[in-house]
């Protein structure tokens, strides 16, 4: 995360559902609407207040 935004691959949660999903779009500027493509595939767009960081995405290191 730099200057406060989302990046492209950022795991986040749409905190007014829970909802998990990936930030997939890296062309952000303060304010912006986030695209987010959520676990179940369908991509939607919030606004950078809605999310939080997925605090418990675990990363697959391949071990």
């Amino acid at each position: 995360m730099k200057n406060g935004l989302f990046e492209y691959g950022d795991r986040v949660v749409i905190d007014a559902t829970d909802e998990k999903g990936t930030v997939n779009t890296n062309q952000l500027k303060d304010g912006d609407l986030v695209e987010v493509e959520l676990e179940s595939g369908e991509v939607k767009q919030f606004n950078e207040d809605d999310l939080a960081y997925d605090e418990d995405f675990q990363p697959d290191t391949g071990e």
